[in-house]
């Protein structure tokens, strides 16, 4: 069986973790205050903004790492993100997740529908 390790529990802790909240209600208003691009890297940052001539990509519009800003030497430290920012990065990053898991198993097992509905993070 193909079941991720990863889960609602794992991005949970990990917003505990780097934001300090307690409850899944204070995540959730934490996330969607935030911003996840302040903290994800985006096709403009990776290209330092050089690609619009070129490609036309003139602002930055989707992450394409998580948590990819971290990873630059002149990255401020984490207590200068703004815990808003981490939230929304570590919401994205688990819906990404998760829809990438259920695209690989519908593609697996020949689904050609899937409904997504409700809150998994909420109990």
């Amino acid at each position: 069986r193909d079941f991720p390790s990863i889960g609602d529990k794992s991005f949970f802790g990990l917003g505990r973790l780097l934001t300090g909240i307690q409850t899944q209600e204070e995540f959730l208003q934490l996330a969607a205050c935030g911003d996840n691009l302040n903290v994800d890297e985006t096709i403009y940052d990776l290209f330092h903004g050089n690609m619009d001539t070129k490609y036309g990509i003139t602002e930055r519009n989707g992450s394409i790492f998580a948590f990819g800003k971290f990873a630059k030497q002149n990255f401020p430290s984490i207590e200068a993100v703004r815990k808003e920012d981490l939230a929304c990065a570590i919401s994205h990053m688990a819906f990404n997740f998760h829809m990438q898991w259920i695209f690989r198993q519908c593609c697996a097992h020949a689904i050609e529908r899937v409904l997504i509905f409700g809150n998994s993070v909420q109990q």
